[in-house]
């Protein structure tokens, strides 16, 4: 029998053989029973809820609901009154339609860009601005120190 140093438990001789093992317990995909990860019986979601449809795409649920209002959201399955889905074809073609370029939003943000920039140049903090701000500067003839310096004016 076997101890090891700080372990609470104890071996009892070599470890098992992996042919010794139970089916499908530390062994690889490719050697158990069973589909393969991947196949035409793979173990993949046929649907989902909205947490987990936001989750996996990385989206808040006030995205979802504001790209479903204007249209643009992925075709729902809906059991009973609160139970929506959304199954992993309906995803696949959400996917494909969020791909596609939409003129719409090109325009949409090339203007925003344009407003930043015009708004950027107006601001006193603008990089074109720096070496004026100094300049705008009301300019002392003496600081107190010069002043003290020489004593009281005469």
């Amino acid at each position: 029998m076997l101890r090891r140093r700080g372990l609470p438990f104890e071996f009892h001789g070599p470890p098992p053989d992996a042919t010794e093992r139970r089916p499908g317990v530390g062994a690889d995909r490719s050697k158990t029973k069973g589909p393969a990860l991947g196949g035409p019986h793979s173990f993949e979601r046929v649907a989902y809820t909205l947490p987990e449809f936001c989750f996996r795409n990385g989206i808040s649920r006030p995205t979802y609901h504001r790209l479903r209002a204007e249209g643009r959201g992925p075709v729902e399955m809906r059991l009973g009154l609160n139970k929506i889905l959304v199954t992993a074809e309906a995803e696949r073609e959400w996917h494909r339609q969020m791909q596609q370029p939409r003129p719409d939003l090109e325009i949409r943000t090339v203007e925003r860009a344009v407003m930043a920039g015009g708004a950027a140049a107006k601001s006193n903090k603008h990089v074109s601005k720096r070496g004026r701000a100094h300049d705008s500067a009301p300019k002392h003839s003496k600081t107190r120190v010069q002043q003290k310096a020489k004593g009281p004016a005469d």
